[in-house]
């Protein structure tokens, strides 16, 4: 096991925003960190890459309490860029690595091979100030990366992205765990997490009351399909769910409906046909979905039935 959180207890005064947070995660495995905001998930993370102390519990990195031996071995990328903006890639690169304690002899082929593997070889003499937004933060991640940690922490690592930019990040950080780096983040991107993460835990009153796979937190919805629907009358397609035994809800401007049964867009429509709508669609049950009915948050979700 990679890493290990016992019992993480964190206040900010009298308000307690960790109420003892547990959680493994194994050698390889993706792991994200969902909650609403102001949850403690940047906290968490704070914790476990060692910038912010516990007030109670323990993180362990590879069954040993961290310290500044192996705190080494992990790497961390802050929400945002932490760049000095005069320093090219390479001279960033050898600086974080120095940073970690990568040895001298060691420091020209990590620099490279780092380089090559976050594509910034176009870009290697370019000072950080004079990069897109999207190319520093894959320097920001080539630096946590430069040590070739086991265990990688990132808080919001494609927030501001643009898509392309995404993706590549995304597919470097696959590529990290399919060498064996743990990867431990958070995001808000939950069409990417629920693609991407082998497990997700989602951070609710101070602890992890949910866990699993983003297809095992999918199963807390009990729905086998959703028609998103606008219409005129709600009233009415209250009325229709309630002979169908179907549950809505209502979420921003829409309109959902909880299928338990698979049916065509056009059975569904027939069974609303004397409704007035604006609208109809179906679709899968998402990690979107089972988030919003974990943490019920009210301006998001409003169960009307």
């Amino acid at each position: 096991m990679t890493l290990r959180v016992e019992g993480i207890w964190k206040s900010y005064g009298d308000h307690a925003v960790l109420r003892g947070v547990d959680l493994e995660i194994g050698s390889g495995e993706i792991y994200c960190l969902l909650g609403p905001n102001g949850s403690g998930k940047s906290t968490t993370l704070h914790i476990v890459a060692g910038l912010l102390p516990a007030d109670r519990g323990q993180v362990l990195h590879e069954g040993q309490p961290l310290s500044d031996a192996n705190r080494a071995r992990l790497g961390f990328l802050p929400q945002g860029t932490a760049l000095y903006p005069r320093l090219s890639c390479v001279e960033t690169l050898r600086f974080f690595a120095g940073i970690y304690g990568v040895p001298t002899e060691d420091l020209h082929d990590r620099v490279e091979t780092t380089i090559q593997a976050t594509g910034l070889e176009p870009y290697r003499r370019t000072r950080a100030e004079a990069l897109s937004g999207g190319w520093r933060q894959r320097l920001s991640l080539a630096s946590s990366i430069v040590h070739r940690p086991n265990l990688l922490v990132l808080d919001e690592p494609t927030t501001g992205l643009d898509a392309e930019v995404r993706i590549q990040t995304w597919r470097l950080i696959n590529s990290l765990a399919d060498q064996g780096t743990s990867v431990f983040l958070t995001s808000h991107h939950l069409d990417e997490i629920e693609a991407h993460c082998h497990r997700v835990g989602i951070l609710r009153g101070g602890q992890i009351s949910n866990e699993g796979s983003p297809e095992e937190l999918r199963r807390l919805i009990p729905a086998v399909e959703i028609a998103e629907i606008d219409l005129d009358d709600p009233p009415a397609l209250l009325e229709v769910s309630r002979e169908h035994g179907w549950s809505v809800q209502r979420r921003q401007d829409r309109w959902l409906l909880y299928l338990g049964n698979q049916m065509t867009l056009q059975e569904l429509a027939q069974e609303l046909s004397g409704l007035s709508l604006r609208s109809l669609s179906l679709r899968s049950v998402t990690l979107e979905d089972a988030f919003l009915k974990v943490t019920n948050d009210p301006e998001s979700l409003a169960k009307v039935q």
